[in-house]
């Protein structure tokens, strides 16, 4: 589906495969979270540049192309291996240019035969000058992928496993069935079919399913700046954010009645995007605001041990960035509690208090849900995967996986293609 084509990737080689056709548009950006987004703006109006790939778009439908992330680099990754803007370009271009010819050898056309590079368009297209005339790369991160205008991003999900992780947007969970359980703050709760749980700004959180995989919906949204609503969400939070399902015995009069409302209308809304869809999302999330600020208790962060708390969550988030960029070495707890500023004793008992696992537990987690990424969005052997994801051996790796997935590698990406 063409809805997945908003990427959490921000350097990318890409290509927008018409499968049917075996036709494949591949190209490369620095902005992929837009960039990719703006092709398909131009291809809905019928306004872009590619001929070919517009008149197939506009004769078979956007339901007949896929999109498939080739390769991606963090921006952590590209300012440690190519500080140099030539050398970004330079290697992004040849990188593409042999995966065109790969796609070639094997038969498959292409909708852009050749890329040719100019590299002054690309200059002007990708960097940008400080005041002292110094070029740089224009800013292109995004830490969660929200709507460029409303601010928002919905999504239906069945991950059974994800590790400890915080960002600044609220999040709200809806389950559809089975079970999950969620840590926030290292507090676990448990959430069953019709359960709602409210994720406050900066919580540190991960979730695993006990059983099957548990379809939910996820809201991720911006705190709204209007009125006193920013200084109130983000100041406080709900001492108890679990909303549970009460019942059929409830009519919808409860807080969790009122809550489901406006979800399931969010759904519904989902999954037929009619007129004015983007507007009637924004006032039911902004609903269910008004209902929790209402109706549930929240608590302070400004007391001195919240202070602390929050302060032991930055250190937490300063770990999580650090292993992010690092995962596929061979990362030390040394350099975990470096990250953080704490000696290895002290970060151990941290790190524990702060996700409820142990540093090389949230490691290993982290790696297996980085090949699952890989296994999805690239055609990389289970063996490249793993060595790419940090395991020294593959045995280890299809272990591990096997162990957190409940099946191996193999079996993953042959049951989600």
């Amino acid at each position: 589906m063409l809805e997945a084509l908003r990427t959490d990737k921000y350097v990318v080689i890409f290509e927008l495969i018409h499968e049917a056709l075996g036709c494949y548009y591949i190209d490369f950006s620095l902005n992929a979270t837009l960039e990719i987004d703006k092709i398909v703006e131009e291809l809905r109006a019928g306004q872009y540049a590619n001929k070919k790939l517009q008149k197939d778009w506009a004769k078979y439908g956007y339901q007949a192309f896929r999109l498939n992330i080739v390769r991606h680099f963090s921006e952590e990754q590209i300012k440690e291996s190519y500080p140099q803007e030539d050398m970004l370009i330079k290697m992004l271009y040849d990188s593409t240019l042999g995966h065109i010819e790969k796609r070639k050898q094997v038969g498959c056309k292409l909708y852009n035969e050749t890329i040719p590079l100019n590299y002054e368009s690309m200059v002007r297209k990708y960097f940008t000058y400080t005041r002292e005339g110094k070029r740089i790369i224009k800013p292109y991160k995004q830490k969660v992928i929200l709507d460029e205008d409303t601010q928002w991003a919905i999504m239906m999900t069945d991950y059974m496993e994800f590790p400890p992780h915080s960002h600044d947007e609220i999040e709200l969970i809806y389950v559809i069935d089975h079970a999950v359980d969620i840590t926030v703050n290292n507090k676990k709760y448990g959430l069953k079919p019709r359960d709602i749980l409210f994720i406050s700004s900066k919580d540190i959180h991960s979730f695993s399913t006990p059983g099957a995989s548990c379809n939910r919906l996820v809201i991720i949204f911006k705190i709204p700046e209007i009125g006193n609503a920013f200084e109130f969400l983000n100041t406080k939070r709900p001492k108890e954010p679990l909303i549970v399902y009460p019942g059929e015995g409830d009519h919808g009069g409860s807080l969790h009645g009122q809550l489901e409302r406006e979800i399931l209308m969010i759904i519904d809304e989902y999954k037929h995007k009619q007129s004015v869809y983007a507007l009637a999302v924004t006032a039911r999330i902004y609903d269910i605001l008004r209902i929790m600020a209402r109706n549930v208790a929240f608590e302070s962060y400004a007391s001195g041990e919240a202070r602390q708390f929050y302060k032991e969550i930055e250190s937490a988030q300063k770990v999580f960035s650090y292993v992010n960029q690092h995962y596929e070495e061979a990362v030390t707890l040394q350099q975990a509690a470096d990250a953080a500023g704490y000696s290895m004793y002290h970060f151990t008992r941290f790190f524990k208090k702060m996700t409820g696992m142990t540093f090389n537990d949230y490691l290993t987690n982290l790696r297996i849900q980085k090949s699952v990424e890989m296994l999805l969005e690239t055609d990389k052997s289970i063996t490249e995967t793993a060595y790419l994801c940090g395991f020294n051996s593959v045995k280890t790796y299809n272990r591990v996986f096997k162990k957190l997935r409940q099946m191996s590698p193999r079996d993953f990406r042959k049951s989600n293609k």
